[in-house]
């Protein structure tokens, strides 16, 4: 009986917050989570659950605005290991702000993501032009639309698009491998290292703009 009392108070407890519908931006800032974001619905609803009850972690919402913010109560450079993972729907259109320090995102949605994530992965689509700092991890976005700009200091990239946007796409991987796939008939201007080779027709006028630094991994633009 005391196994089972005390396995009943370590269970987790799960989290879950409805934002007035209305609101279209979504602001996450969270240590150590997998979450997983899809579109849908009229209000931006997350569910969560805390891989260990512990009362040194806390989630909060914010009133008038939709933020979410989870992690160590007090002082924010508490070494405790607070880790919550969340299944967030958002409606159409929403822009997403997320700031990660551990974890994986997995995201269909046809709103916009700019995102900081210390180490962890990307992976799935977004509709919006989108932003994505990386420290150390990998991304894999695919069937887009929009400009993206991408920097990841150690990693790798595996980017796609449908169709050529009208925009920008700036991607800079200092240590890792990158792939981008555009359509094949769609006019870039492109402006990538010396060894990279473009096989989209090239015009400085083109509505497509590509810029990729220079990375010491394999870079390949089909």
């Amino acid at each position: 009986m005391l196994a089972l009392s005390l396995s009943l108070a370590l269970a987790q407890t799960p989290v879950e917050h409805t934002f007035p519908a209305g609101l279209r931006a979504l602001d996450i800032t969270t240590t150590v989570s997998d979450i997983t974001v899809t579109t849908g619905g009229d209000a931006i609803v997350v569910k969560g659950a805390q891989r260990s009850d512990d009362s040194m972690c806390a989630a909060a919402f914010g009133e008038g605005e939709a933020t979410v913010s989870f992690g160590p109560r007090g002082s924010a450079s508490s070494p405790r290991p607070c880790a919550m993972d969340m299944q967030i729907t958002v409606p159409s259109g929403t822009s997403i702000a997320l700031e990660l320090g551990e974890g994986h995102l997995e995201i269909t949605h046809d709103g916009g993501l700019h995102a900081k994530i210390g180490t962890g992965t990307v992976r799935g689509t977004v509709g919006q032009t989108s932003n994505l700092t990386v420290a150390t991890g990998e991304v894999q976005l695919l069937q887009l639309v929009a400009p993206l700009e991408l920097t990841i200091a150690k990693g790798a990239a595996d980017l796609g698009w449908k169709t050529a946007p009208e925009g920008s796409i700036l991607v800079n991987l200092a240590d890792g491998d990158l792939r981008v796939d555009l359509p094949d008939d769609a006019p870039v201007d492109a402006r990538v290292p010396p060894n990279v080779k473009v096989p989209q027709p090239q015009k400085t006028t083109a509505p497509t703009k590509l810029m990729i630094g220079r990375a010491s991994g394999v870079v390949v633009v089909q």
